[in-house]
């Protein structure tokens, strides 16, 4: 009767740590502009790629304006 109880719960915790490892992955949403595409993952903005350089925007960097298509910026998951 104990190995019973200890089999059942063994089985138990193993059902809930496996259900918690498998969760959904993080939708990934593209958002078109004039002259890029956003890529949003799970709701926040992981990076643009920027195809055509926008004469409104000021350059990235002093004196560097965008002259190809880049991935720019790219932020990791905590949003650095």
């Amino acid at each position: 009767m104990r190995s019973l109880s200890c089999l059942i719960g063994v089985m138990i915790f193993i059902s809930s740590v496996a259900h918690e490892a498998v969760s959904a992955p993080p939708r990934v949403a593209f958002v078109e502009s004039d002259n890029k595409i956003d890529v949003m993952v799970g709701g926040k903005l992981f990076t643009s790629y920027v195809y055509a350089p926008d004469p409104t925007n000021p350059p990235i960097a002093k004196g560097i304006r965008l002259t190809k298509p880049v991935l720019y910026p790219i932020y990791s998951p905590s949003g650095v």
